[in-house]
């Protein structure tokens, strides 16, 4: 803003909104999961909030009917599920409460931190800080107990996984070499060092998250700065089990060193 009246736009924004969950029980993203379509094809469907036929289609008419007048705005609007717009939301609080809080103390414009390595590193782990935070939040919402995630989450439980393996090396924790660079790996410090999950029991989600993890860094999917273990601790009250059946032989070696059994 450069006097009264006179405003410089930065850039050309856009709205991006959800439908949050109403009272009824009504599911508003069931075409995110539209088995009979290629999964390409499924998205948010005005149908999806209010049918053809729908003995309460005047409950929803104005709701329906303003969504359908936004998405004609398709270079500006876009409707998202709602995890997604949390997702967005929190990311924005992240971000404007590390850039706003710096630029002020440093007294400079948002791009100006980045010439500043120490910045970039407080920038960082500011970010890793906020993850874990919300991304604990995120998975307990999708992943209820007693259940299993929706087929429309499993992108989002694969990402908090590969999210897991980036910020529990301990690099993130170095006071050591607190202006060095953010990807640089302190030889103090463990980098592949174990990390912990915990469910309501511990058992069916805990389990769950140990072998899509170890599975995903014996295919390759992560990365590993140890050599993984292949052997199983235990003769296998199964029988013998066959070499090239990871999946099976990951579970077996889970289940022995469990007190319960993974669901």
């Amino acid at each position: 803003m450069k006097d009264l009246y006179h405003i410089i736009p930065t850039g050309i924004g856009s709205i991006e909104f959800d439908i949050a969950p109403g009272v009824q029980g009504r599911d508003r993203e069931v075409g995110l999961i539209d088995q009979t379509l290629p999964p390409q094809n499924c998205r948010l469907r005005l149908s999806d909030i209010s049918p053809p036929g729908d003995p309460d289609a005047r409950r929803y008419k104005s709701l329906r009917e303003t969504i359908a007048a936004l998405l004609l705005l398709e270079d500006l609007v876009s409707w998202k599920a709602v995890r997604e717009v949390h997702l967005i939301v929190r990311r924005k609080l992240a971000l404007n409460a590390v850039i706003n809080t710096l630029t002020a103390i440093l007294n400079c414009r948002n791009g100006d931190l980045f010439q500043h390595p120490f910045v970039v590193g407080i920038l960082d782990k500011i970010c890793v800080e906020a993850s874990r935070s919300y991304f604990h939040t995120s998975v307990l919402s999708i992943w209820p107990d007693h259940g299993v995630p929706e087929p429309k989450d499993r992108d989002s439980l694969l990402e908090f996984i590969k999210l897991v393996d980036h910020i529990n090396p301990d690099k993130f924790h170095c006071s050591t070499h607190s202006l060095a660079p953010p990807d640089y790996l302190c030889p103090e410090l463990d980098p592949d060092p174990p990390f912990i999950v915990g469910c309501s029991a511990g058992v069916g989600r805990t389990g769950t998250l140990f072998a899509l993890s170890s599975l995903l860094h014996n295919y390759g999917f992560l990365p590993s700065a140890q050599p993984i273990a292949t052997a199983i601790i235990h003769e296998s009250p199964l029988g013998p089990l066959p070499k090239d059946d990871l999946v099976l032989q990951e579970i077996d070696s889970l289940r022995e060193r469990m007190v319960q059994r993974i669901e």
